[in-house]
């Protein structure tokens, strides 16, 4: 009986890399437009410049432990039941932030932003796994070059989206959040059909939904110092994109 050929060596895997792709393409829409109508937030809620820059403090906090936490969830109920859960939270944030605008709120804004940020991240340690899962030798650095490439295409695209959309709704601050709401639900559906064809991908090559290796604090002590210097410029050259 001839093995059944893995979908991981068909051109299912580029369908694949898409739905990975649209993640961080919806991240970094959603999570630019603070910055890109801070101006129109001020007006609208009447606050000032230090309170909106508390939209991006408060989506960026969480992002310093949940990524940790994120990943002892990933590790206790496996990748695609973890995956889910992020795009669920990131759904929830975005709909307080919309009805943050209608309820004239900015705290509640500040915590569906923090909502946010609580699994954005973890989101892409997720994402990540599915990389290197579908993705081996040469193709997965280029599957990480086409992920990263679609970070920047969000930014550059939620600078066009949010100015254009705002004007063209009468200055209507809530079209623009229910943008942000509407591509969190998309990334979600994305989501669900990554997971399904994934688990049906499994169910054909007789493989579980795997956890990821457990790594104790402990463990640090015996890390090399070429991986302290790795770790320290990788963080150095991020932050400076950020500066």
């Amino acid at each position: 009986m001839v093995k059944a050929i893995s979908w991981h060596e068909t051109n299912i895997r580029w369908f694949v890399l898409c739905l990975i792709g649209v993640y961080p393409l919806a991240q970094f829409l959603i999570a630019e437009l603070p910055a890109l109508l801070g101006e129109q937030i001020k007006n609208y809620f009447q606050v000032t410049q230090e309170d909106v820059n508390y939209l991006l403090l408060f989506e960026s906090l969480p992002n310093m432990i949940m990524t940790l936490v994120g990943g002892l969830i990933i590790d206790a109920f496996g990748v695609r039941r973890s995956y889910v859960l992020f795009g669920l939270v990131v759904i929830l944030g975005q709909f307080l932030c919309l009805v943050s605008v209608f309820l004239q709120s900015f705290k509640l804004m500040i915590i569906g932003r923090f909502i946010f940020g609580i699994f954005e991240s973890s989101g892409c340690v997720a994402e990540s796994y599915y990389i290197n899962k579908w993705f081996k030798d040469k193709e997965n650095s280029f599957a990480y070059g086409i992920d990263t490439a679609l970070c920047r295409i969000g930014s550059i695209s939620a600078s066009i989206l949010y100015p254009f959309l705002y004007s063209a709704s009468d200055n209507d601050l809530s079209r623009c959040l229910l943008m942000c709401f509407k591509i969190a639900i998309f990334s979600f559906i994305t989501i669900l059909i990554l997971t399904q064809i994934d688990r049906f991908s499994d169910i054909r090559d007789k493989v579980e939904d795997q956890k990821l290796e457990s790594i104790e604090l402990r463990q640090i002590k015996n890390f090399s110092l070429e991986f302290y210097i790795t770790l320290i410029s990788c963080a150095t050259c991020y932050s400076l994109q950020f500066r």
